[in-house]
């Protein structure tokens, strides 16, 4: 008999909600942030969802996939090496953004 428990897949969640908050489940065994730096992904976090709600208004799809892809660029670690503990997490944040704008 074949092991089904490995063929089955995850359901995708449809909520659109994204937590602001920096801690992840993957992130056990890693050490935190400090608190000055926590509270700048934090806010990051606000300011770049304001920007996603505000994208998701944007029609075409394509004007929105473009606007998109200008943030996470904006927001890419390679261009902030001096802040790129708070672009990593905001670029992750934003990639899961991307459900939310339904692209």
């Amino acid at each position: 008999k074949r092991d089904r428990s490995r063929s089955r897949r995850k359901s995708k969640s449809s909520s659109s909600r994204l937590s602001v908050s920096s801690s992840s489940p993957g992130d056990k065994g890693k050490e935190a942030p400090s608190s000055e730096v926590q509270q700048a992904i934090e806010n990051a976090k606000r300011e770049v969802l304001q920007q996603l709600e505000n994208l998701k208004k944007l029609e075409p799809k394509e004007q929105r996939m473009k606007e998109w892809r200008s943030l996470l660029r904006s927001w890419h670690p390679d261009k902030n090496p001096e802040k790129a503990e708070v672009a990593t997490a905001v670029f992750q944040f934003l990639q899961k953004g991307k459900l939310l704008l339904g692209l």
